[in-house]
This record gives structure tokens, C-alpha cells and sequence, in this order.
């Protein structure tokens, strides 16, 4: 496993998955911190960078990234159950009828870009990544509609069980990728409520600037500390109370206590930040932020890494 130093300034954490233009049944799944700057290293574009493996295959597309990551770490964790669902935990058995198996030996056989594809899909549906705030960047005009199709055919699949998934689909350039906005789209909501929120509206509590993490409702614009909303909010779909609420450590919807209306958790996290009062206006700049931070990869069609399940969930 590669280092977990994080200088990250970007926020940006993603993980994507690559085709092999010479070998379409060959792909390729990584981590990257800037998605079009990785592609270059994989194609041999750039002196640096670039895994091994990848120079046979050469040249590569990036058909999707998947980003919104808290951390590097959390990144890595999802990186590695997509490469290994049969190790994992969290997917062995909701994810058990995609892919392949495992060898003999109890290694992870590799999958080809399809079922790399529906892997992902089916990860973004299920606890934890279904409750965060996480995209789904299409980059390959050709497979659009296939994880649209596969989306639509995991939903009916599972019903209810999968409506709480709260990732968005959306076709950026790979050219301002590692630019995006990860908290999601909704900063003017949060300037708006900060200018005239400063207290919780379940305990009524001060905020304080620069240190209170707060979120806000997405309907009536009020603002809550985190953890009151999701203690006192917790609900179903309809917006009932559900049995098991002090049990559960996130919950799958929250009701706002103001105006009642009810928000996929991994919504509301889109407004989580800390509380300014009086926001400043940050300077911008163009210029590309080179460092890179270890990249850790695995190739779909062979791999010779001795993993193990305990090395993540």
C-alpha cells in the first residue's frame, strides 16, 4: 500500500477506472488526486508517474471517476474494495452475483472493464458510500448510457433498500476535474444561511465562528449542528421516525424540524462546513498544483499483489 501522506490543497480525492483502446476487455482501476494529469502519466505523456503495468496496454481512456472522498484515506478504502469485492466485507455478499470469484488460493480473480463497471455502480448503493456525497463523473460518451441502464436495473432490483443512495451522475471535462467543488453544489445556500443563522435550530445553541460545523436544510435555508440533526432528525422516507434511530450510527434521511422536509443524509452533507459568520473572499489561482501524492493502482486483467482482506474493510 502506498504512503498515506496527504498535501492534498485540492480536497480532491477520486478513483476512476481506465480502457485499453488496443484491448477493450482490459482496464485498469486507480487513485488519483488530478484525473487528467494521471491519464497523461498512464499514456506515457509525462516523464513521471504512470504505473508499470499500464505500459502494455497503452493507449488508455478514462471512461469514469468517482470523487467526493473526505480524505485519501476514505478514497483508498473504496479503491480497494472495488479492486477486491470478494475480500471485502462491505460487498462480498450484497455484490456476490457481480464479477468473479476468488482463486484458490484466496486471492481476488480480476474483472474485465464490464463488471468493473457494475461494481462500482452497486458500491455507490450500499452503506457507507450511499450515504455520502459522492459523484459519478462519466467521461466516455460511449458508456453513458450504460451506467444509466445499470443504475435503473440495481434500483429496481433492490427497491427500497437502495433509495437512500445519494451520488450524483454528471459529465464534467477531465480538464476541471480536479477543480470541482467537492462539497457539492450548494456554497451559495451556505453563504445565504451563515449571513443570517447563528444558532442551532434544534438545541439553540451559538454558533462560533471559524469552529462550529454546521449544515443546513436544503428547503427552509435553517442551519443545525451535525450531530442534533442526525440524533433528532433521524427518519424514514416518508419522514416517520424509525424504531431503530438511537441505534444507528448515520442515519439514511433526516426531517428538518423547521418546515419538515426531508433530505438522503448524503445531501445535507453537501452543506456541512464551518460556520462563518462574515465569509471572506478568497483569491484564486490557476496555477496546477504539481505534487503528486502516491498513487496506489491494480490492474484488472492480471494482478501479482498478495493482498489481504485485513488490510481494509
Amino acid at each position: 500500500m502506498s504512503h498515506l501522506g496527504d498535501g492534498n490543497e485540492s480536497g480532491f480525492y477520486g478513483c476512476y477506472l481506465l480502457q485499453s483502446e488496443a484491448s477493450p476487455n482490459v482496464g485498469y482501476i486507480g487513485f488519483t488526486v488530478n484525473p487528467r494529469r494521471r491519464i497523461r502519466q498512464h499514456n506515457g505523456e509525462l516523464n513521471n508517474g504512470g504505473a508499470h503495468r499500464t505500459k502494455r496496454h497503452r493507449p488508455w481512456k478514462m471512461l469514469l471517476v468517482c470523487y467526493g472522498f473526505s480524505s485519501q484515506v476514505q478514497a483508498l478504502q473504496f479503491e480497494w474494495t472495488w479492486q477486491h469485492p470478494r475480500l471485502s466485507r462491505l460487498t462480498r455478499e450484497g455484490l456476490a452475483n457481480i464479477g468473479k470469484g476468488l482463486t484458490k488460493r484466496g486471492r481476488q480473480r480480476t474483472n474485465n472493464v464490464h463488471d468493473s463497471l457494475a461494481l462500482v455502480i452497486g458500491m455507490l448503493h450500499l452503506p457507507p458510500w450511499s450515504r455520502m456525497p459522492l459523484v459519478l463523473n462519466v467521461l466516455e460518451p460511449g458508456v453513458a448510457s450504460a451506467v444509466e441502464t445499470k443504475v435503473a436495473e440495481f434500483r429496481a432490483a433492490r427497491g427500497e433498500a437502495a433509495s437512500s443512495a445519494c451520488f450524483r451522475i454528471e459529465h464534467l471535462p477531465i480538464e476541471v476535474l480536479h477543480r470541482t467543488h467537492v462539497a457539492g453544489s450548494s456554497q451559495a445556500l451556505v453563504d445565504e444561511a451563515d449571513s443570517r443563522n447563528h444558532c442551532c435550530c434544534v438545541c439553540m445553541q451559538a454558533f462560533t465562528v471559524g469552529v462550529t460545523k454546521r449544515a443546513v436544510c436544503l428547503s427552509c435555508r435553517t442551519s443545525s449542528h451535525i450531530t442534533c440533526i442526525a440524533s433528532e432528525g433521524c427518519c424514514d422516507p416518508t419522514g416517520s421516525p424509525v424504531l431503530d434511530a438511537e441505534d444507528r450510527l448515520i442515519p439514511d434521511f433526516v426531517k428538518c424540524p423547521v418546515c419538515d422536509d426531508v433530505s438522503k443524509w448524503g445531501d445535507l452533507l453537501r452543506t456541512v462546513g464551518v460556520y462563518q459568520r462574515q465569509p471572506e473572499t478568497l483569491g484564486s489561482s490557476d496555477e496546477e498544483d504539481e505534487n503528486d501524492l502516491d498513487e496506489n493502482e491494480f490492474e484488472i486483467e492480471e494482478s501479482s499483489m498478495d493482498v489481504s482482506p485485513d488490510r481494509f474493510p
